[in-house]
């Protein structure tokens, strides 16, 4: 209630001579209203403001009974007439009421009508929600309190206390111990599926699939389900035909064991037995228990295999088990998996199951608004209940395409019933509960502060008993047997407790957490398990190793020893955890044993010690004899660790572009078992495809930190190791965005599915709450780091330094994204159909519209000036703008199925777009000429990931982009030339830079230095197709198109030098330089081949009269007198240039020969032929020297390096193979390309090698070994 000075001041008072006034004893300061007895008429005077201190000088000092002074209606003037009074009563709607109208007051008595325009609800809706009659609805509250410029935080927080308290204050209703007709978190099982509705569909296709195979697996992310499909939908259906279900565990055959006892006249130990003697045994079992028909086998949480159990053995056993029991010809089983899809990965290490869910796969995902519908009204009517219209549109919009948010729709169902009013669900209920996004945590706190404090800390430790933490993955619930508990009546007191609110489960011997949704939903536990996650895994394995110890009548073998012991000790010391009897029994003897096997140790040195001196002497005798069985043994060890090598790199091989992951650990671990040929060849394959793909990553803007997050927290990485730098705990779950450093490095932003958003000083290590109730999409920050705008619902620019709210942006149409201008004050928003409208955050002020694209932009970014604007598109143009014009300047790119990104490089210079078809393009903005286009391959992503492209950002000369939950990041040397579709010729120029010449006709060069990109000449040509040759000091480049004569240009500058004619219609099939770049042979599939010196190229020589000859290759020796010509006649000819004649041949057969080369000395020449061998050959006699095979395709290029150390020889078989020319071994041979390779290419430094694609794609390999393991290993320890 508002004191008497607050009531007239605010025009409440409504009588004309004032009567008596009572007092409240609960607040004696405070005035009631209602004693006001007398209406005033529609107009009366009221106190001058300046005369209201002394007119009410008395006021508090009233008593009962007594009479207000008749001068405190002195007149002054006419004013409207004020809110009807509230009603007498201490209630929390009125409480509530009250405050309402305190804070229209507070905001300058604002009136119901302006009120209204600011909020956009009618005036009566306003009104009525400060009446104190009824609970107004959580939007009109917000929007009265926006209205008032209230704090909205604080306004959501007291709103559902008050809904809260309103529900508790009503009677429950008569029939409240009915059974209800929703299971909150617990799945349906087969004797609910009178209640399971909304996912017939789904039970249908699986129906379908068994009848036409014998496996299927159903994928879904958690929450969505799957346990309640299989269980109240598929179970039921197939009735009363035979079916086993279960869930794994800790030990899946044992599991299978003892429900497949219940069908047989056998005990589980024998059927354990046979099962693990022989996992064919399951197919056995099955065909002699089902006489008739067949027996559906359900695994429910397969992912549990990897969660739970431990033994590796048994896990693929298990899965053998299964596949075989499914897949034999005579099988009388079909087999369902019910696999959480973060898991899929897990899947893909046992290749038989691969093959098996080929196309055996059904994915589970998000209700429809249909479905969802029938799941919220039907089981309520199957319970006699009524669900509110308004009630059912709430839920369906709360829950509506958020990925696993069945549990919460079911728990919040749950809550509403308890609250419900007579039979009805009411709206009113639900937010009381807390709806879809509070319930549970609501109910979980409710239940843990209810608790004692000892309970509550035993409930602690209980529910991170019940976790399997992550790796890699989400958290996942721990089933565990009671024996691993204390048996106290404490503990059997919050089991009881937890279990009657649903939030754990009690089997006949077992605990586990109802549904894993309580990980995403309940602040509490994330807060607990994200404290410390390494001393919970020491804790974890502690109690697993008690158990063991247990198990096996306290064996001491099994007690702790050595460095575990030493860690264990250590941390049980520094947390003071909680253990149970058995775990401290455990430790307590592994330290007595510890210290009684010091104390022998210490007896048997002192003994060894005098023995010693004896056998000192024999020792000499002995070593002879010994070094020659030393060399014996260490043999056999390198023959051991290379077979264990091959092993590891065939397992990489098999794993390259399926699983990136995979292959890289198994090419490191190849390689540091022993540096085999096999090895070094899947190393160096897999540093050159492998792209560093990271969940939720995000890159710091000097390029030096990577921050990437988990369900527990967010860890900070160095870009150049990936080494962790930090790591940040915070409850982030299994859904939040992609972090994001603001522009000086300093500050992380990341949201939760809770709509928590934290904002992390990463300098001092602290942590601030942003918000905890409003929903962002995602945040950008202003270019000094100063502000922050979340985008969500409505668009708020935050105080950096304050975490207070600036302000919140009204838009004419919903915002799609925005991006804030250099100038830290401007931000432009984007609405529906391409409206994009600059506001000045500071003021709030519209500034300029730029014209309307008609279509959705999905991105826009300033330039570092300010000047220029690029917005991305749904059609797939990416457009250029000027920002202080508002006018179109350019379309710099398109992009099939629409643009998803636009980012500027640093300087301005460089505009890079991506597309929802997966493609990047960089386009030259001051040249408005595009530079590069290119698509990376699934491969480049993580396994099963790649779902287009939606950010890209430059950091230094690096170029980084991300899909939905991964990046990667690119050097230029990586992808300005990974154009497949244009790049003709490539080469490395003088100092490692990279030249290429595109089908276009152009000439593109990149530095080695920051400024990458550094010329691009157009090559004259209007036509498309056009192929290239470089000379060999790469000063010079030939081009040449269809019914054209041959170009010369210079490289440096892009000069047309002269054009070289060549007879009509016989397009030269290959060109070559001489050493000095002086003179030009041309050879042609059919016809004459032509030498020009281009000091006369009017005067070609013509040479290899040969007609019959159809030359494929040719090469000038050093001399500048001779050349070498390969052709498909199996003779390999040696011409002089002056006369053309031929002066002789090498001595044997070359078979067809496709590629030559000359050594950098001049002395040998290789020779590829179409049989894959490759022929080395003495210049000087003419002699074949050796032949290396090993390619399984035509060799179509060859390559000796500048050093002369090795020779790269690219085939059609897609590989690349480097020859040690010092014994003409195979040193690597460097696969993962997609089609055949046509021009292999040395840098200087004989370091880096690129090759040229059928497909016109290249692919830049670096040569050195330790650089690729530090690489890889780092990326593989993620």
């Amino acid at each position: 209630m508002a004191s008497a000075g607050e009531l007239i001041a605010a025009g409440l008072f409504q009588s004309a001579r004032l009567a008596t006034i009572a007092k409240n004893p609960a607040t004696p300061h405070m005035l009631n209203v209602f004693v006001f007895v007398r209406t005033i008429p529609p107009s009366f005077t009221f106190v001058k403001p300046s005369s209201t201190s002394s007119a009410l000088s008395g006021v508090d000092g009233w008593t009962a009974g007594q009479r207000m002074p008749d001068n405190v209606c002195s007149e002054v003037g006419t004013v409207p007439r004020g809110e009807r009074p509230l009603e007498y009563g201490d209630s929390a709607l009125l409480r509530f009421a009250a405050d309402l109208r305190r804070l229209r007051a507070g905001a300058g008595q604002v009136s119901y009508r302006e009120l209204a325009a600011r909020s956009h609800y009618s005036t009566t809706t306003l009104s009525d929600a400060a009446g104190g009659r009824k609970l107004p609805t959580l939007d009109v509250t917000l929007a009265y309190v926006r209205g008032c410029r209230g704090d909205e935080e604080e306004w959501r927080r007291r709103w559902h206390e008050v809904a809260a308290e309103v529900v508790r204050s009503r009677p429950a209703p008569a029939d409240s111990s009915g059974a209800a007709p929703y299971v909150g978190l617990s799945a349906f099982q087969p004797e609910d599926a009178k209640l399971f509705f909304g996912r017939d569909t789904v039970v249908e296709a699986m129906l379908a699939r068994l009848e036409r195979q014998r496996f299927v697996a159903l994928f879904g992310a958690s929450g969505e389900g799957k346990s309640s499909v299989l269980r109240a939908g598929l179970l039921p259906a197939i009735r009363p035909k035979p079916a086993v279900l279960f869930t794994p565990g800790p030990s899946p055959i044992e599991e299978c064991a003892i429900r497949l006892a219940a069908l047989t006249q056998r005990t589980p130990g024998s059927l354990y037995t046979d099962l693990c003697t022989d996992p064919r045994n399951l197919h056995r079992l099955i065909r002699h228990t089902v006489d008739h028909g067949e027996l559906l086998m359900i695994v429910d949480q397969f992912e549990e295999i990897f969660t739970l159990c431990q033994d590796k053995e048994e896990r693929s056993a298990f899965v053998t088990m299964l596949l075989t029991a499914a897949q034999t010809e005579t099988s009388r089983a079909r087999v369902v998996l019910g696999v959480r899809a973060d898991f899929y990965p897990h899947c893909a290490r046992h290749p038989e199951l691969v093959r098996a869910l080929t196309d055996a796969q059904l994915l589970l995902g998000a209700m429809t608004t249909e479905d969802l519908r029938q799941a919220i009204i039907r089981p309520a009517v199957a319970a006699d209940c009524a669900v509110e219209t308004a009630l059912v549109a709430a839920v369906v919009g709360d829950a509506g395409g958020r990925t696993g948010a069945l549990p919460f729709v079911s728990h919040a169902l749950l809550e509403t019933w308890r609250r419900r009013r007579g039979n009805t669900l009411t709206l009113s209920g639900y937010h009381a509960a807390g709806g879809i996004s509070s319930a549970l945590a609501q109910t979980a706190d409710a239940v843990f502060d209810g608790l004692t404090v000892d309970q509550q800390s035993l409930a602690r430790q209980l529910f991170l008993r019940l976790t399997a933490l992550g790796e890699g993955t989400e958290d996942t619930k721990r089933r565990i047997t009671r024996d691993e508990l204390d048996t106290d009546n404490g503990t059997d007191t919050v089991l009881q407790l937890l279990a009657g609110a649903r939030l754990i489960t009690l089997g006949e011997n077992t605990v586990e957490i109802t549904h894993e949704a309580l990980f995403r939903a309940w602040p509490k536990l994330q807060s607990w398990l994200s404290e410390n996650r390494d001393g919970l895994r020491t804790h974890r394995q502690l109690t697993e190793a008690a158990k063991g110890w247990d198990e096996l009548g306290r064996d001491p073998g099994t007690l702790y020893r050595g460095t575990r012991l030493t860690l264990t000790v250590e941390w049980a010391t520094r947390d003071s955890p909680s253990l149970t009897a058995r775990e401290r029994a455990f430790l307590d003897e592994s330290i007595a044993a510890d210290r009684r096997e010091r104390q022998a140790s210490r007896r048997r040195a002192r003994q060894l010690r005098w023995v010693a001196a004896l056998l000192a002497v024999l020792l000499i005798h002995a070593v002879a004899g010994m070094s020659v069985a030393i060399q014996q043994r260490d043999a056999v060890a390198a023959a051991s660790l290379m077979t264990q090598s091959h092993q590891l790199a065939a397992l990489a091989a098999a794993y390259s572009g399926r699983d990136d992951e995979q292959c890289i650990r198994s090419a490191v671990q190849a390689y540091q078992t022993y540096p085999t040929v096999e090895a070094r060849s899947q190393l160096l394959s897999a540093a050159a495809h492998a792209g560093r793909w990271l969940p939720y990553a995000s890159i710091s803007p000097d390029g030096t930190r990577m921050a990437v997050t988990s369900n527990s927290g967010l860890q900070v990485l160095s870009t150049a190791t990936l080494a962790k730098t930090a790591e940040l705990s915070v409850p982030l779950g299994a859904f939040h965005t992609v972090p994001t450093f603001s522009p000086d490095g300093r500050l992380l932003v990341v949201s939760n599915r809770l709509d928590q958003t934290f904002l992390w000083d990463t300098s001092r290590r602290s942590r601030k709450l942003l918000s905890s109730r409003d929903q962002f999409w995602y945040v950008v920050f202003s270019p000094d780091s100063t502000m922050l705008a979340t985008i969500g619902p409505t668009i708020t620019v935050w105080d950096t330094t304050t975490q207070k709210k600036v302000a919140s942006l009204v838009v004419s149409a919903r915002h799609r994204t925005v991006a804030f201008a250099p100038d830290n004050k401007t931000l432009a928003v984007v609405g529906e159909l391409g409206k994009v409208e600059l506001w000045d955050v500071r003021t709030l002020t519209h500034n300029v519209d730029l014209a309307s694209h008609a279509v959705e932009i999905h991105d826009v970014v300033f330039a570092s000036n300010g000047d220029l604007l690029a917005a991305a598109d749904a059609a797939g143009d990416v457009t250029l703008w000027d920002t202080t014009t508002g006018k179109l300047i350019t379309t710099a790119a398109r992009h099939e199925g629409g643009a998803s990104a636009v980012a500027f490089r640093r300087d301005g210079k460089v505009l890079a777009s991506a597309g929802a078809d997966g493609s990047i393009n960089l386009w030259d903005v001051e040249q408005r000429v595009n530079m590069a286009r290119f698509t990376p391959g699934p491969a480049d992503f993580g396994p099963g990931d790649y779902l287009g492209l939606f950010g890209l950002t430059f950091v230094d000369n690096s170029l980084v982009a991300m899909t939905g939950s991964t990046a990667l990041r690119w050097n230029a040397d990586q992808f300005l030339l990974a154009d497949r579709s244009e790049v003709r010729a490539v080469e490395f120029g003088s100092g490692n830079d990279l030249l290429a010449v595109r089908g276009s006709g152009t000439l593109t060069k990149w530095g080695t230095g920051p400024q990458r990109i550094a010329q691009s000449h157009s090559l004259g040509s209007n036509q498309s197709g056009v192929v290239g040759w470089f000379s060999a000091d790469r000063t010079l480049v030939a081009t040449t198109t269809p019914n054209a004569p041959i170009s010369v240009w210079e490289t440096s500058s892009g000069r047309h030098v002269t054009d070289l004619q060549t007879p009509a219609h016989q397009p030269p099939t290959s060109v070559v330089f001489s050493a000095d770049s002086r003179s030009v042979l041309a050879i042609g599939s059919d016809g004459p081949d032509l030498v020009w010196s281009l000091e006369h190229p009017d005067r070609p020589t013509v040479v290899g009269r040969e007609r019959h000859e159809v030359r494929t290759a040719a090469v000038f020796l050093p001399d500048k007198r001779h050349i070498v010509l390969g052709s498909r006649s199996s003779n390999v000819i040696f011409h002089e240039v002056a006369t053309g004649r031929t002066t002789g041949v090498l001595l044997g057969d070359a078979g067809k020969v496709i590629a030559l080369a000359l050594s950098p000395d001049g002395t040998r020449i290789a020779t590829g032929n179409e049989e894959g061998v490759i022929i080395l050959w003495d210049v000087a006699s003419r002699q074949k020297i050796t032949e290396l095979s090993g390619h399984t395709g035509a060799v179509t290029s060859l390559a000796f390096s500048p050093d002369g150390s090795k020779l790269a020889s690219g085939s059609a078989d897609t590989t690349t193979t480097l020859w040690d020319t010092g014994g003409w071994e195979k040193w690597a041979t460097l696969a993962g390309r997609s089609g055949p390779v046509e021009h292999v290419a040395w840098s200087p430094r004989s370091n880096e090698l690129i090759t040229l694609g059928a497909d016109h794609g290249t692919t830049l390999w670096r040569l050195d070994t330790d650089a690729a393991l530090r690489t890889l290993s780092e990326l593989g320890r993620r």
